[in-house]
């Protein structure tokens, strides 16, 4: 069996061309990035972005559930969407910005 390599230009390894994506445009019919490097530069694009209010109510019922109640009882009260409601009620603003940052790093 002759088995040909290729380069691939990310890892600078010597691999079999079933070790790299197809590509029909390419003179060899294949990328010049390896499976492995290729999916792993590209593995984030297909994530989902998600609203800061989805973020903020997910941490909000998963860490203080009587608040997220609260706020929700609230806004429904007050016919008001939730994030106005929960904007109106943390005080210093501050607060806010630190509970995202506390939610991302958890998440990370």
């Amino acid at each position: 069996m002759n088995e040909e390599f290729q380069i691939c230009i990310e890892c600078h390894e010597e691999k079999v061309l079933e070790d790299f994506p197809i590509d029909r445009r390419a003179k060899t019919g294949y990328k010049k990035v390896c499976k492995s490097c290729f999916n792993e530069k590209y593995k984030d694009r297909n994530k989902k972005v998600v609203s800061p209010e989805k973020v903020i109510k997910e941490y909000l019922n998963e860490q203080v559930p009587e608040v997220f109640k609260a706020l929700s009882i609230q806004s429904i009260a007050e016919e008001r969407d939730f994030m106005q409601v929960f904007i109106e009620s943390i005080q210093p603003k501050a607060e806010f910005i630190n509970i995202v940052n506390q939610y991302k790093s958890k998440n990370s």
